[in-house]
C-alpha cells in the first residue's frame, strides 16, 4: 500500500460540528492551538466535504476554502441551510487520524453562503476566506 494514500485516508473529515461565534470563549495560541470552550457543538450532517488552505508564506494571508455537499431536500437539511448561512460560526473539522482542527476564530469567524444544484437535488455550503494563520489544532 503506497503511504500517501494511507496518510489521504487518515486526513480524511469524518466529521463536521459548529458553534456561533458569540456562543463560544476562545484562547487562541500563537501558532497552531486554539481552545474552544462552549455548550455544545452542532453537528453539521453532510455527504460530502472538502477542506484546503493554502500556506502561509511571507507572511501573506492563508486561503482557506470549506465546502460541505448535502444530498436531499428534506426539513432538517433545509432548518441547517438557514441555520448556517450568515451566521458567524466557528467549524470544528474531526479526521479519521483522531485530530481536530478549527476554522474560524472569535475575530475572524467562518461566514458560509449556500446554493442548490441538480437531481436529486444537492445543497452546497461554502465559504472562501483569508485568515491570518492556518487552521489550528483543538487543545482539550
Amino acid at each position: 500500500m503506497d503511504i500517501t494514500q494511507n496518510l489521504d485516508r487518515r486526513n480524511r473529515i469524518i466529521g463536521l460540528s459548529y458553534v456561533p461565534s458569540s456562543e463560544a470563549t476562545v484562547n487562541d495560541y500563537p501558532g497552531k492551538g486554539i481552545q474552544v470552550l462552549v455548550i455544545e457543538w452542532i453537528p453539521i450532517k453532510f455527504t460530502t466535504v472538502s477542506f484546503v488552505e493554502s500556506d502561509d508564506t511571507n507572511g501573506e494571508f492563508v486561503v482557506q476554502e470549506l465546502t460541505i455537499i448535502m444530498s436531499g431536500n428534506n426539513d432538517e437539511i433545509e432548518k441547517q441551510i438557514r441555520n448556517l448561512t450568515g451566521m458567524e460560526v466557528l467549524v470544528k473539522l474531526e479526521y479519521m487520524s483522531g485530530l481536530q482542527k478549527i476554522v474560524g476564530t472569535e475575530h475572524n469567524p467562518v461566514l458560509f453562503s449556500a446554493s442548490s444544484s441538480g437531481s436529486p437535488v444537492q445543497q452546497t455550503l461554502s465559504t472562501k476566506r483569508n485568515s491570518a494563520e492556518k487552521s489550528k489544532l483543538l487543545l482539550s
